[in-house]
């Protein structure tokens, strides 16, 4: 006998097997993109941004003087040294222009330039105590955070200091001389010196103003004074006195196509001064050369009172023979430009400045007049 098949059952679906249903759906769909996100985040970290940097100025900052107070510091003077401020170029700082060493009533004692990393004070009072700070001036950050007018930096440290007394010369002690065992005796002149008249003569050579010798006379006054040497029997004399030359006719190498004549005149601007030993004479006479007068066919067309030489010549005059009575003086000498000739001033004082003039003079004694009996 066969069994009747088995009947199929069918079960309902209820309202709350299917919100059951849904909830794990959504459950595992929230897994699965955590479970992606945190995959991709290990593939590609994200970068931290790097912070920009803090542009901070340093102020000055002040070592201190120098050698502590040895040569740094004298009565009336002081160095300062310091750091300079550190210039960060990547924030857009730029260095000072100069630093100004201060008191802390904002006096500037001394102003350098921004690459300067130390200053000597100068124009100190001797013994006094000082209290300074350095602070720059321009740049991006100066001590007072405007760069046209600089005060007082509080971050800059104080230096004090006190100058030395004031400086007391020491007087050099004068050395005792010591006296020498054998003095040389002082020449010892003879009495007043006598004063003698000469008759003077000589001639005078202008090589570039004058034709051949000009033709000189005059007098001289002489003191002559006696002076005895220890050990030589004949005395040295030296004299000293005016000497008077009077005015000479010559002919003028100027303007060589006209006669043209002068009147020149030596005149003395010092005495005449020299010694005489044994067997010589010297003397030096001083001078300048004037023209009076220039005249061409007898008319006057330069010279005149002002007319001379702008220096005086200085003339050395010798002798190889002793000055007993007369002598005879000669020597070579320079003679300068002229000014103040008028019209041929410029023809006339070229032509006369050069050097290998010559003069010579004759002094003779004068004869002493005997007085009448």
């Amino acid at each position: 006998m066969s069994r009747p098949a088995p009947q199929r059952r069918h079960h309902r679906t209820t309202p709350r097997a299917t919100g059951l249903r849904r909830r794990r759906a959504a459950a595992a769909i929230a897994l699965a993109a955590l479970t992606n996100a945190t995959a991709g985040a290990a593939a590609d970290p994200v970068s931290t941004p790097t912070p920009s940097p803090i542009c901070v100025p340093s102020p000055p900052f002040v070592k201190g003087l120098q050698s502590a107070g040895t040569h740094a510091i004298t009565d009336t003077t002081a160095t300062i040294t310091w750091i300079p401020q550190s210039i960060d170029t990547a924030c857009g700082e730029v260095a000072p222009t100069s630093y100004e060493i201060a008191t802390a009533d904002h006096t500037v004692l001394a102003t350098v330039s921004g690459t300067s990393v130390s200053a000597t004070l100068t124009g100190l009072s001797p013994a006094t105590t000082y209290t300074v700070h350095v602070h720059s001036v321009g740049g991006n950050y100066s001590s007072s955070g405007d760069t046209n007018s600089p005060a007082y930096d509080p971050n800059s440290p104080d230096v004090t200091f006190t100058t030395r007394p004031a400086s007391v010369v020491t007087p050099t002690p004068i050395p005792t001389p010591t006296p020498d065992p054998d003095p040389t005796p002082t020449p010892t002149p003879t009495g007043n010196p006598d004063t003698t008249s000469y008759a003077v003569a000589g001639t005078a050579t202008l090589k570039n103003l004058a034709k051949g010798s000009i033709p000189l006379s005059g007098s001289a006054s002489l003191a002559v004074t006696s002076i005895f040497n220890p050990g030589s029997p004949t005395p040295v004399k030296s004299f000293a006195g005016e000497l008077t030359l009077a005015p000479a006719a010559a002919n003028l190498k100027v303007l060589g196509f006209l006669p043209v004549t002068a009147t020149i005149q030596f005149a003395p601007t010092a005495p005449l001064t020299g010694s005489a030993g044994d067997a010589s004479t010297s003397a030096t006479l001083k001078t300048r050369i004037k023209l009076p007068s220039v005249k061409a066919f007898g008319i006057q067309i330069g010279g005149g009172a002002s007319c001379q030489t702008t220096q005086a010549s200085t003339i050395p005059l010798s002798s190889s023979a002793p000055f007993l009575g007369s002598v005879t003086l000669a020597g070579t000498f320079a003679i300068g430009n002229l000014s103040g000739c008028g019209a041929l001033n410029g023809i006339v004082s070229p032509l006369t400045a050069g050097s290998g003039n010559a003069l010579a003079l004759t002094l003779t004694q004068a004869p002493v007049a005997t007085p009448a009996t």
